[in-house]
């Protein structure tokens, strides 16, 4: 598995542990999990070019917004949505 997950750390302790709960349910690897506490389109661009330089050359890269959605027929099995679904929650419940 190659992915990588850049998660802006934002909102209390326990819905940061809650979020944890959900990538962890969602069978993704700590390890894949970087948490920020600044988040810009600079630094986007610079992990998305770091991560660029591990992958495959023929590997694809999905690069969502926040508010992007995507779908493919592979085995995420649609765990992904639940993340975003929680992640949603707890950024409007901040605002």
């Amino acid at each position: 598995n190659h992915s990588h997950f850049v998660v802006h750390r934002v909102g209390t302790d326990s819905e940061q542990i809650m979020s944890q709960i959900e990538f962890d349910r969602a069978g993704i690897p700590k390890k894949a999990i970087e948490i920020v506490h600044s988040y810009s389109s600079r630094l986007k661009a610079q992990k998305v070019n770091a991560y660029l330089d591990t992958i495959p050359q023929d590997a694809w890269l999905v690069y969502p917004d926040a508010d992007e959605f995507f779908a493919f027929p592979c085995d995420w099995g649609g765990r992904i949505l639940p993340i975003l679904d929680h992640l949603r929650k707890a950024q409007n419940y901040d605002a």
